[in-house]
């Protein structure tokens, strides 16, 4: 028996027995369905934390008091940190904002970039150039496309236009003076653009690396003054800022605030932290709602997929036993038997997957769309606003999935369903045909 011959014998008895195969079929579909949501978030997540891992700004924990009396008491507990590559006090971070001449004008209005202390340790990553080493002092790492416009919010009916970036690599190895404003006071400076970042990687476009030696040397120019003070530390890895953020809460380092309440409504507005722990768009929040998501649907598939095995066995035992008696009647030799209902049993898996994947690309589309309206429904209910924060927070993780993963669990979705195929037929065909015919 050749292989179109068996293959045609399969698909015959694929159509013939749909409605009996519909028990393997409906819970195949959702098991995938599920698999492919599963693996979308997982890898989506985990490609988003490897592109943003570079970003400072993105492991970055924020807003941490202190007092120039406890300033070394403080300092010492964060060297005992693990995995804090950077520790950046009030004086080091201070300027807020870079005004710059007309290097970074777009030609519409002035350029304003924003800047943020690096040393050789946390440099970001670069496409051009090099990173800041630990004897840099007036240089600076910029994005390749520079959007600097200082006046024009720009949201998402109203969106940078292409001829609004200013081309970052066009200004390597050249020397732009800026204007650096302090309180009272303002600095013209001349810096060297050493190294230019990918700015698609990092989702920004007006964020300038400093080292922050050179930024403290200008604030004791410009004789900044504070009324409060605080640290930021920088964490070594995205994945760590979980375990860090809970060392700072264990020394005493980090604490939250009580629920505020706005006076005007007395409504509760926001439980707020006043340490903010960043990865750009992407919180420690969302990060555990994402894995819990993800864990949930993981946990989900893996009972289905114990249903669909015991849903095969009595599918194969109880109503297709006589199907294979006849097989045999009719002088098909149990191998080719074997062969035929495996066949007909990928042909199931295939449809299913193809049915599952088509599904999964619509409710994809449903829950883009659903979410996209929550986001802009306006709320001041507080859990309601939490949802939403989240789900913006969310959707703005890029949308990835590994076909290469998805692969690999479907062949083995169906060498499980083939294994056990052929060990249920295997025992039903080592009976006479007679008996096979009874069962």
């Amino acid at each position: 028996m050749n292989f179109s011959t068996i293959l045609k014998l399969s698909i015959q008895r694929a159509i013939k027995n749909r409605k009996r195969n519909a028990i393997i079929l409906i819970p195949l579909i959702i098991i995938i369905i599920l698999i492919l949501f599963s693996i979308t978030i997982q890898y989506s997540m985990q490609s988003y934390v490897i592109d943003i891992g570079f970003n400072i700004n993105m492991r970055t924990i924020s807003g941490i008091n202190y007092t120039p009396a406890d300033y070394k008491e403080i300092i010492e507990k964060l060297l005992f940190i693990n995995n804090i590559d950077m520790i950046v006090d009030q004086y080091e971070s201070r300027i807020v904002a870079i005004v710059t001449c007309e290097k970074f004008q777009n030609g519409k209005t002035d350029g304003k970039v924003y800047e943020t202390p690096t040393n050789a340790k946390t440099s970001p990553e670069v496409i051009k150039g090099r990173k800041i080493s630990d004897d840099d002092q007036y240089v600076i790492i910029i994005p390749d496309k520079i959007y600097a416009d200082s006046n024009t919010n720009r949201t998402f009916e109203n969106p940078i236009l292409e001829d609004e970036y200013i081309n970052g690599e066009e200004l390597l190895g050249k020397n732009i003076r800026m204007k650096i404003e302090g309180d009272n006071k303002e600095l013209y400076k001349d810096f060297k653009v050493i190294g230019i970042y990918d700015s698609s990687k990092y989702d920004d476009t007006q964020t300038i690396y400093i080292p922050k030696t050179t930024i403290k040397l200008l604030n004791e120019e410009l004789g900044a003054s504070f009324s409060e003070y605080y640290m930021n530390v920088v964490v070594d890895k995205v994945e760590n800022l979980n375990e860090v953020r809970n060392k700072l809460t264990e020394e005493g380092i980090l604490k939250k605030t009580k629920i505020q309440i706005d006076a005007s409504s007395d409504k509760e507005v926001g439980i707020e932290e006043t340490n903010f722990i960043s990865t750009t768009n992407l919180n420690i929040e969302t990060l555990q709602i994402i894995k819990n998501i993800a864990f949930f649907l993981s946990v989900s598939s893996f009972v289905i997929l114990i249903f669909i095995l015991v849903a095969t066995n009595v599918n194969k035992t109880y109503i297709s036993a006589t199907e294979l008696g006849v097989l045999k009647i009719e002088g098909y030799k149990d191998k080719y038997i074997q062969i035929i209902t495996i066949f007909e049993n990928i042909i199931v898996c295939i449809i299913s997957f193809i049915i599952a994947f088509i599904l999964y690309k619509l409710l994809q589309v449903i829950g883009n769309f659903l979410i996209d309206c929550i986001i802009q429904k306006e709320t001041v209910s507080l859990t309601l606003y939490k949802i939403r924060e989240q789900l913006f927070l969310i959707k703005k993780i890029p949308q990835k999935i590994n076909y290469s993963i998805v692969l690999i669990i479907f062949s083995i979705i169906i060498l499980i369903e083939s294994i056990n195929t052929f060990f249920i037929n295997k025992r039903v065909l080592k009976k006479n045909i007679s008996d096979i015919i009874k069962i």
